[in-house]
């Protein structure tokens, strides 16, 4: 998918996760995904890139499935988190309307693993994500109208 469209909403940042509480969220998130999509979704993965220069490299398609296999554990989202610094595994529809993004890594002592957690959702998920996800874990996320959000994450190249 080379023409990807930053999708517009809602964004929902969640920042210094457990590695449990990010593998719990992204389930939750990766089981909304599925009720309110149709069957058969392709997905189109990336590696994320936006915090260093802004782009987004296309890793290929897909499954729900497999989606879920990426982030049913710390163990594996910590492998499928890319070795580069601030470099995230980026998850979206072929055609577009939201995007999913995480990490998983070693703190600076090298002792717990923490996680950061993207969601980028169209206005009318809004509520079911707050109500599905974000009401069953012990940490609130930020939230920010999208623009704001790429502003933040990408400086001036929104």
């Amino acid at each position: 998918m080379n023409n990807f469209q930053k999708p517009q909403g809602i964004a929902f940042a969640f920042r210094g996760l457990d590695a449990a509480i990010l593998a719990r969220a992204l389930c939750l998130t990766a089981s909304l995904i599925q009720n309110s999509e149709p069957y058969g979704l392709k997905l189109q993965k990336y590696e994320d890139w936006w915090q260093h220069d802004g782009l987004r490299f296309a890793k290929g398609v897909l499954s729900l499935h497999e989606l879920f296999e990426m982030v049913e554990s710390p163990r594996s989202l910590l492998w499928a988190t890319p070795a580069d610094s601030d470099v995230c595994v980026g998850i979206a529809p072929e055609k577009g309307g939201w995007y999913l993004r995480f990490r998983l890594e070693w703190d600076d002592a090298g002792f717990d693993l923490t996680g950061t957690f993207d969601f980028i959702v169209p206005p009318q998920w809004e509520s079911r994500f707050e109500a599905e996800v974000v009401a069953n874990l012990a940490v609130l996320p930020e939230k920010w109208d999208a623009e704001s959000f790429y502003r933040r994450i990408l400086g001036s190249e929104v």
